[in-house]
């Protein structure tokens, strides 16, 4: 990745390189259904049908 942004950083009009934060946003939020949040009778009746 080093290389890459190095590569454009080269380049006449690239103003900027930026990384971007992708890599540590976290997307996988399955673990987490109804422990955070405390979920309505109606979303806790979408969840246990779609886990059926």
């Amino acid at each position: 990745m080093s290389e890459t942004l190095k590569k454009l950083k080269e380049i006449r009009f690239v103003k900027r390189v930026a990384l971007s934060p992708r890599s540590n946003i976290k997307i996988n939020f399955g673990d987490e259904v109804g422990t955070t949040y405390k979920l309505t009778e109606e979303d806790r009746e979408k969840y246990r049908s779609n886990k059926e």
